[in-house]
């Protein structure tokens, strides 16, 4: 049974390896497109986004099937893992990282396969800075060992939205303010170009 368990370990960071690289690659990339004002009106300039989006999920298919797997594991073997609130904390924001990812999936796809112009700008950069934010987070909390079972799940979990909520404010903050930084009049495209 050890062995099973040795296997949905290095299942689960290669999903996480595969989805926090690509979910990075598209989140800078779509962000520094509103940063440098380079949202062209090229439709080829969207579609190698497309590109990321199957890592991206065959990734979290990854993470969700080895940490189902791990759960069940130490549900049986091992129950007193399973009281640490590290890892509730991780799973609940994994589902979050996971619904936005969705949104930020769906948007995209519809965009570039409908060929159609978008006017909700907030909307994307938002999600781009959750996807960011999350993933990043998630990565550290998984890297610090030293919190198992000495910070509360309420703890972890306020921290996040305290983090998130800074890091979404500061960012549409500079973002909105800045005229230079998005010139609105490039973020739409035509499908005759």
């Amino acid at each position: 049974m050890k062995v099973l368990a040795d296997i949905l370990l290095l299942v689960h960071l290669l999903g996480l390896c595969l989805a926090f690289i690509s979910a990075l690659r598209t989140d800078f990339s779509i962000i520094q497109m509103f940063w440098k004002r380079s949202w062209c009106n090229k439709l080829n300039d969207l579609s190698h986004l497309k590109l990321s989006l199957m890592p991206i999920r065959v990734g979290f298919c990854l993470l969700f099937f080895s940490g189902g797997g791990l759960l069940i594991y130490y549900w049986h073997n091992s129950p007193d893992v399973l009281k640490n609130p590290k890892i509730w904390a991780k799973l609940c924001i994994t589902l979050f990282t996971s619904l936005n990812g969705w949104f930020i999936d769906r948007f995209l796809t519809q965009v570039i396969s409908q060929k159609r112009s978008f006017k909700n700008h907030t909307y994307l950069f938002t999600t781009c800075i959750v996807s960011l934010v999350s993933w990043i987070f998630l990565f550290l909390l998984g890297s610090f060992r030293s919190l198992n079972f000495k910070t509360s799940f309420m703890a972890f979990i306020c921290g996040y939205l305290g983090i998130l909520t800074v890091a979404i404010s500061l960012a549409l903050f500079i973002w909105k303010s800045t005229p230079y930084l998005l010139n609105k009049k490039s973020l739409h495209f035509s499908s005759e170009q």
